[in-house]
């Protein structure tokens, strides 16, 4: 839920991952484009679709992806739509299409066109192992569109890696194939917030140039909700609202990932952040501060020990339910 600037060294990232994308793979393994840049699964896919099939609008498109692959690779999200309109002419119903070999033809089996070029670009590869060194790297540990699920890249002792989380794209791959294995629409979410997405377009971008974009979300305690709650003790009358500036960035999030509804199940993570904030006045945590400096060095740590959490938006990615848990101890005077 919280953005990540396009840096120096996020570029260098992308770069690293362009430069060696299937590098280590084996000799037999069947690339998008090779070396020699006349043979590869997008080459036999786009001379499949001309010659085989004369089918030439659709040979055109792979044959864009091969003209311009290396640079897709590493597109950056504010030229998606731009690069989509000025070089790929196909409508989405196109990119639908079923194309139904000639008979006898057994070069590939009959499927969508987008998938066709899913298989080309080997978007399974990517998402099974060249991306996952990647997403470590970045350092995302929960679902970007939530922060209410971990996603999470996990190491064995032999040092293969496996990915605890879903592939998503913020351009959907069946209506933009070309961008299926592009650095920057690869997005790491949880199982719920992808069937939900589906393959509609979220306003929601992981990715900007702008550090004022980086935090487009907030969370509140409605005040009237904790004082019923205060008097009560029901965890019930407590009312969670989540809210942007952008009201057209909070109603696509809304109705795409249900964040209020999934939000008001986790009430009781608010009822502990407003005892402590109850108990953990100044006075006693500077107590607990001072009595401690060796376990608490810095301020950071300390309150990650009262949170249970990461207390900087810096760490929102690290650990699910953080922005909830920031934006709320904030607001009651905990951190």
């Amino acid at each position: 839920m919280r953005r990540i600037l396009i840096s120096s060294n996020i570029v260098q990232l992308a770069e690293d991952y362009h430069n060696n994308l299937f590098k280590k793979r084996k000799a037999n393994f069947k690339k998008p484009i090779n070396s020699d840049r006349t043979s590869g699964n997008l080459i036999v896919l786009e001379d499949y679709l001309r010659v085989d099939c004369g089918l030439t609008q659709y040979a055109d498109y792979v044959q864009t992806i091969i003209d311009n692959y290396s640079e897709i690779i590493t597109l950056q999200p504010n030229d998606f739509q731009n690069y989509n309109d000025d070089y790929f002419s196909l409508t989405q119903d196109d990119l639908a299409t079923t194309v139904t070999p000639p008979v006898g033809n057994i070069r590939f089996e009959r499927k969508q066109l987008y998938d066709l070029i899913l298989d080309a670009m080997r978007y399974d590869a990517v998402r099974d192992k060249e991306f996952l060194p990647y997403a470590k790297k970045i350092g995302i540990k929960s679902c970007i569109y939530c922060n209410a699920q971990f996603s999470i890249t996990t190491e064995s002792t032999n040092g293969t890696l496996s990915g605890k989380y879903e592939l998503d794209h913020f351009y959907p791959k069946s209506k933009y194939p070309f961008l299926s294995t592009s650095f920057f629409n690869l997005i790491l979410c949880c199982s719920h917030c992808n069937k939900t997405k589906y393959d509609n377009t979220a306003l929601f971008n992981l990715y900007v140039i702008d550090y004022n974009l980086i935090e487009p979300f907030s969370f509140s305690l409605d005040k009237r909700s904790m004082l019923r709650y205060l008097l009560t003790q029901n965890e019930e009358e407590l009312v969670i609202i989540f809210d942007s500036i952008d009201l057209d960035l909070k109603t696509n999030h809304e109705n795409l990932f249900h964040i209020s509804k999934l939000y008001n199940q986790h009430k009781d993570i608010v009822e502990e952040i407003i005892w402590k904030s109850k108990i953990y006045n100044k006075s006693y945590k500077d107590s607990l501060s001072d009595s401690f400096t060796s376990l608490f060095p810095n301020t950071s740590n300390f309150n990650r020990f009262i949170l249970g959490n990461y207390d900087s938006p810096n760490d929102t990615h690290k650990r699910p339910m953080s922005k909830l848990i920031q934006d709320i101890a904030k607001q009651l005077g905990l951190i």
